[in-house]
């Protein structure tokens, strides 16, 4: 869980503006912990949702450079299936929430 919130909170920060906002909430539900990463960053693209938790895909921009190689959320999507739990939601604009 460490590794997943690590990487969850790295990839918000380099997705969010200057300006923007990352919020960590965690719940305890009796039977699991609820925790969940959302930013108001720049969103993602509805093309490219089916590719963010591929090994090194790295969301196109245009004329910028970034930090990673693009195996954070993979690393993320590997951990979270061995324990049968997972979701990500992100609307372009308007930021995402990996919970």
């Amino acid at each position: 869980m460490t590794r997943v919130l690590a990487n969850l909170v790295q990839n918000a920060i380099h997705h969010t503006l200057h300006s923007g906002r990352i919020v960590i909430q965690i719940k305890d539900n009796d039977l699991y912990v609820d925790i969940s990463v959302r930013d108001n960053g720049e969103g993602i693209p509805e093309d490219e949702l089916p590719y963010i938790f591929d090994k090194f895909y790295r969301k196109r921009r245009r004329n910028q450079r970034r930090p990673g190689i693009g195996m954070g959320l993979a690393i993320v999507k590997t951990l979270v299936t061995a324990m049968g739990v997972g979701l990500a939601n992100s609307q372009p604009g308007s930021g995402s929430e990996f919970r």
